[in-house]
């Protein structure tokens, strides 16, 4: 679980005034954050510094929580000097782009394909996944795109190391997939399976170790032909 320290908040707005719920502290303490980070948490809440504490309007962050889409609930503790707010996240969340022949689409969904928002780019530590509308609209997208949500969870279970280099995971059809890694030039051509994952993992530490990275390779067949 993620701890984070805030010693001093730098955007100072006047918190005096009637009715507010303010609170002196010495420090902040935010639990929990995975695709978060403290400016999602303290960026718009009404806070103030005062004889070397922070004075922080806990409705104003109540506010500020409850809005937040990517928050599913949130409570509030304490220990001498600190306030200590303990996030839970919709988690896993992903950023499903949507293209078509005049515009792409950006989704923020959750595991069971639920849009959480539509419109906007979000932070999250899964790659983005894109897919043709009209693949997507009949049905067979939404079933593939299922299925690397449930392979995606599995990898980021069983092969942390790769779960963080993965970029993008484009949808060609039901049998190829073309995903990208972090800082690598090359196209790995997968299908919709767990087994081509653990090919990836291995064959990009190949290739990082070579030094060399060719423009595309196919993962899909038992034999790999690198050149």
């Amino acid at each position: 679980m993620k701890r984070f320290l805030i010693i001093i908040i730098l955007c100072v707005i006047p918190v005096y005034g009637a009715g507010e719920d303010l609170v002196s502290v010495g420090r902040i303490e935010i639990l929990g954050l995975v695709n978060l980070d403290r400016v999602d948490i303290l960026g718009k809440v009404r806070t103030g510094v005062r004889d070397n504490k922070i004075i922080i309007d806990l409705e104003s962050l109540k506010r500020e929580l409850e809005s937040n889409i990517l928050i599913s609930g949130f409570n509030f503790s304490s220990e001498p000097e600190t306030l200590i707010i303990s996030i839970r996240e919709k988690y896993p969340v992903f950023n499903l782009m949507i293209v078509d022949e005049n515009q792409s689409t950006p989704y923020l969904i959750d595991s069971r394909l639920n849009i959480l928002e539509s419109g906007r780019f979000f932070k999250t530590d899964m790659p983005i996944i894109i897919a043709d509308r009209e693949l997507f609209d009949k049905g067979a997208g939404k079933k593939i795109v299922s299925g690397i949500i449930t392979i995606l969870s599995k990898v980021k279970e069983d092969i942390s190391s790769l779960s963080g280099e993965l970029t993008e995971i484009t949808i060609y059809s039901p049998d190829e997939l073309r995903v990208t890694l972090k800082n690598r030039g090359t196209v790995f051509i997968l299908k919709n399976r767990y087994l081509d994952y653990l090919k990836l993992e291995k064959t990009a530490a190949f290739l990082d170790k070579r030094g060399n990275y060719p423009e595309s390779l196919d993962l899909r067949e038992d034999m790999i032909l690198v050149r």
